[in-house]
C-alpha cells in the first residue's frame, strides 16, 4: 500500500463518499489520478486475500484525509481458488448482482465474478471522476445489456493525455474479462506512468482546457494513445539542448512478484533477453547479467545501481504469473534526475512470453533513439525457441553454469541438454552445452580430450544453427586457443563475437587472456577492462584482470586487483588463489602461505589450491610441509584426474626439474590447455634456459 497521502496537499479531501463529492461536478485530473492510484490499492490488498468486493461505485469509496476507504461489502464473496468457499450471500447461482451502470458484463448476464470484475468497476469510476457521469448509458440491466452487446465504452475526447486515459479505459472496460487487467496493481501501473510520463502540471493544465471536449464519443478505441505519448516524452527529452543522450544501461532483475519458484528462472530469462538484445547495439554499453544478480532480492534507488554500476539510465521490471496469463511491467528511468523516460505493461498468455521480451527490448531501444541490429532490429528468430519449457530448461542452465563449481556445471548440463531434447534446434541451448564442457575442461575438472572435444561439437552446432550468436563463437574461438593451439583461429574468432555483440563480457575477457599470452600486453589491459565495465560486478572477471597483470610481471597492481575483488566477496577463492600466486612472485611467503591456505579452506580443498600452497611452502624452504601435500594429491590422481600441469609446476618449486619435465610432456599428450602460457608463466622461470623448454614450446606451437 502507498503511504498516507500528505495532509497539507490534500486540503480538497473531506470525510465524505466519492457520489457526495461527484454532485458537485467532475474532479481534476490530479485529484482523479490520486483516487484511482488509492482504489486501485485497496482493491489489490483485497484479491490478494481471495475477497471480490463486486459493487464498487461511488457512493461505496469513502474519502477521507489518510487515504480512501471501500465500504459495504454485501455482496462480496470470497474466490473458491482461494477459500475453498464463497461469503454468505442472498443471490443465488445465475442472478444478477451489483448496481446498474457499474456492472460488468459477466454479472449482467448473471455469471461467476472475479478480480477483473471489480476493475471493470474501477474504470468506470476513473471514468465518472473525469466527466462527472458514469461510463455506460442506461439506468436499467436491460438498458446496459443492450450497451454492452451493441454499443462502445464511453471514450474521452481531447488532448494527447486524455488519450493515454483511453488506453487505460479500454482495457478496464473491456467486455470479456480475459481482455482487461490481469490485476489491480498492472492497472495502477498504467495509470501512474501516465502521470509520471507527461508531468502532473502540464498534464492537469491540459486537462482543464480540454474539459469541455471530454465526453461520450462512439470512436474506435486508440490502442496506440499511450505509446504514442511515451514516444513524445522521450523525444522532447532528446532534442538538441537537453541533458546528454543515453550511452550506457543497467537492465535489474525483473522482480518476481509473488516468489513463485517456477516464475524466477523467467524473470530472469525476461532479464538476460533484455540484456542480449539490447547488448547487440555498438553505441549502447548494457551491464552484464552476472553483474546484477546482487540486485535480485534488494530495492535500491536507480541512482545507487548508478554509482555502483557507472550507467545513465536504469529498467526495472516485475513479472506477476497467474494461471496461464502474465503481467509484465517495465520502466526506463534516467539517473541522472530520477527522470522516467518511458513504462508499460504486458498482459498476455504464457506461451507468448518469448514475444513479449523482443517487444519490450525494441521499444526502449526505440525510446533511446538506437536501433538494433543490421535491419533495426534484434537477430531473435533463431535465439528463441518455439517451445516456452525449453527456453525456461535453457535459462536454468544458465543459472547454474554462472555458479562455476563442478557439481554446477554438471546439473548445467543437465538442463541445456533438455532444453535440446525440446527443441533440436535452439541454438543458444548448445551454446550452453559448449560453456559448460570448456569451464570443466579449463579448471581442471575433467580431462581435456574428454572435455574439450564435446566443448567444440556443441559450439559447431550452435553455429551451423546460428553463425551469428556471439556465444557460439567465444567459446569456438577458446577451444581453438586452449586445445587446439590453434592462435589465428582463436584471435578471428574473438574478433568476430566482439563485433557480433561488442556488449558480450567473456568474450573481451578471453581474449585479453589471449593477448597476454601472446606478449600484447597493452592490448590485453585493454580488452580486460572493457570486460570490467561490461561487467563491473563479475567476480571472476575481476580476478582475470589480476592474472593479467601477474603474467604482465606487473604483480603490484596484481596484488590490488586481487585485494578489491576479495573486498568485493572475501569468501571467493580463486581471487585468494591468485593472490598467493602473485604474493609468492615477489618473494612474499608468510603472505603467499596466509592467502594460499585461505584458498584451500574456501575451496573446500581443490586440487589446485592445494598445489598452490604446497608450492608457497616449498619457496619458503619449508619442504617438510610441501611434500604431504604433493603426495596426498598424487594419491587422489590414483582415483581421479589430476592436471599434469599442476603438478609439474610444484615439482619446479621443488627444483626437480627431471621430474617436473616428465609431467610437462605429459600435459602435452594431455593437451592441458594452459600450456599455451608457457612463455609468460612466472612459475616455469626456472626451467626457462632448459634445452627440454624451448622444445616444449615449439611443440605447442608457440614462439
Amino acid at each position: 500500500m502507498r503511504p498516507p497521502p500528505d495532509l497539507t496537499r490534500t486540503s480538497w479531501r473531506s470525510t465524505r463518499r466519492l457520489a457526495t463529492r461527484l454532485r458537485r461536478g467532475p474532479l481534476p485530473f490530479e485529484e482523479t489520478v490520486q483516487l484511482t492510484l488509492e482504489i486501485l490499492d485497496a482493491l489489490e490488498a483485497l484479491h490478494r486475500r481471495g475477497v471480490i468486493h463486486r459493487d464498487l461505485k461511488p457512493a461505496n469509496v469513502f474519502l477521507t484525509p489518510l487515504g480512501v476507504k471501500l465500504l459495504d461489502f454485501g455482496l462480496a464473496r470470497l474466490e473458491p481458488r482461494e477459500s475453498g468457499r464463497e461469503l454468505p450471500s442472498l443471490t443465488g447461482s445465475g442472478n444478477v448482482i451489483g448496481t446498474p451502470g457499474y456492472m460488468a458484463p459477466e454479472q449482467l448476464l448473471g455469471q461467476p465474478a472475479d478480480a477483473r470484475t471489480d476493475l471493470f468497476a474501477a474504470g468506470g469510476l476513473l471514468f465518472e471522476m473525469l466527466t462527472g457521469e458514469p461510463p455506460l448509458g442506461g439506468s436499467t440491466v436491460l438498458d446496459l445489456r443492450h450497451t454492452q452487446t451493441s454499443g462502445v465504452p464511453a471514450h474521452l475526447r481531447g488532448p494527447a493525455p486524455l488519450a493515454a486515459v483511453n488506453h487505460v479505459l479500454q482495457r478496464a472496460l473491456a467486455r470479456r474479462p480475459e481482455d482487461r487487467y490481469e490485476s489491480a496493481d498492472a492497472m495502477a501501473y498504467e495509470v501512474r506512468a501516465i502521470r509520471d510520463a507527461a508531468g502532473r502540471r502540464t498534464v492537469g493544465a491540459l486537462f482543464t482546457s480540454g474539459r469541455r471536449a471530454v465526453g461520450r464519443h462512439p470512436a474506435v478505441w486508440s490502442g496506440t494513445a499511450l505509446a504514442l505519448v511515451f514516444a513524445g516524452v522521450a523525444a522532447l527529452y532528446l532534442l538538441p539542448g537537453r541533458p546528454r543522450a543515453i550511452d550506457s544501461l543497467a537492465i535489474l532483475p525483473f522482480v518476481n512478484v509473488g516468489g513463485d519458484p517456477n516464475t524466477e528462472y523467467l524473470s530472469d530469462g525476461i532479464t538476460e533477453t533484455l540484456i542480449y538484445n539490447l547488448s547487440q547495439v555498438p553505441s549502447l554499453k548494457v551491464v552484464a547479467f552476472s553483474s546484477l544478480e546482487r540486485y535480485k532480492r534488494q530495492t535500491p534507488s536507480p541512482q545507487a545501481v548508478a554509482t555502483t554500476l557507472g550507467v545513465r539510465a536504469v529498467v526495472l521490471g516485475r513479472v506477476v504469473q497467474r494461471d496461464e496469463r502474465l503481467s509484465i511491467s517495465v520502466e526506463l528511468v534516467d539517473t541522472a534526475d530520477n527522470r522516467l523516460l518511458w513504462g508499460n505493461q504486458y498482459s498476455r498468455a504464457f506461451s507468448d512470453v518469448l514475444v513479449i521480451q523482443d517487444e519490450i527490448s525494441r521499444e526502449i531501444a526505440a525510446k533511446l533513439r538506437l536501433r538494433l541490429g543490421r535491419e533495426g532490429g534484434p537477430r531473435v528468430a533463431k535465439r528463441h525457441p518455439a517451445d516456452t519449457e525449453a527456453y525456461q530448461l535453457y535459462v536454468k542452465g544458465r543459472y547454474f553454469w554462472n555458479r562455476r563449481t563442478e557439481k554446477a556445471l554438471k546439473e548445467a548440463l543437465g538442463y541445456f541438454g533438455q532444453a535440446i531434447s525440446r527443441d533440436p534446434e535452439y541454438a543458444l541451448a548448445y551454446a550452453g552445452v559448449a560453456d559448460s564442457y570448456a569451464t570443466l575442461g579449463n579448471w581442471g575438472l575433467l580431462a581435456p580430450k574428454e572435455a574439450f572435444p564435446k566443448a567444440k561439437a556443441a559450439a559447431g552446432q550452435a553455429l551451423a544453427l546460428d553463425p551469428e550468436l556471439a556465444e557460439a563463437h567465444t567459446v569456438s574461438a577458446l577451444v581453438s586457443y586452449l586445445f587446439d593451439w590453434d592462435s589465428r583461429s582463436a584471435e578471428s574468432g574473438f574478433s568476430t563475437a566482439i563485433r557480433l555483440n561488442p556488449n558480450y563480457a567473456p568474450a573481451h575477457q578471453w581474449y585479453a587472456l589471449y593477448l597476454v599470452g601472446q606478449r600484447r600486453v597493452e592490448e590485453a589491459a585493454t580488452e580486460i577492462r572493457r570486460a570490467q565495465e561490461l561487467d563491473p560486478l563479475s567476480l571472476i572477471i575481476h580476478s582475470v584482470a589480476g592474472a593479467i597483470f601477474y603474467y604482465a610481471r606487473q604483480y603490484d597492481k596484481s596484488i590490488d586487483q586481487e585485494l578489491k575483488t576479495i573486498e568485493m566477496d572475501h569468501t571467493y577463492y580463486v581471487a585468494h588463489w591468485y593472490l598467493g600466486r602473485t604474493y609468492l612472485q615477489k618473494g612474499m611467503y608468510k603472505e603467499a602461505i596466509a592467502a594460499c591456505d585461505q584458498a584451500v579452506r574456501l575451496s573446500d580443498g581443490n586440487v589446485r589450491t592445494v598445489l598452490e600452497l604446497a608450492r608457497a611452502y616449498a619457496q619458503a624452504g619449508r619442504r617438510g610441509e610441501a611434500e604431504p601435500l604433493l603426495a596426498d594429491v598424487e594419491r587422489r590422481a590414483d582415483r581421479g584426474y589430476v592436471a599434469s600441469y599442476d603438478l609439474a609446476l610444484t615439482y619446479a618449486a621443488l627444483d626437480d626439474a627431471n621430474r617436473a619435465f616428465g609431467l610437462l610432456w605429459r600435459a602435452y599428450e594431455e593437451r592441458y590447455p594452459w600450456l599455451v602460457l608457457l612463455n609468460v608463466e612466472p612459475k616455469l622461470d626456472r626451467l626457462r634456459n632448459d634445452l627440454r623448454f624451448a622444445e616444449l614450446v615449439r611443440r605447442v606451437g608457440l614462439k
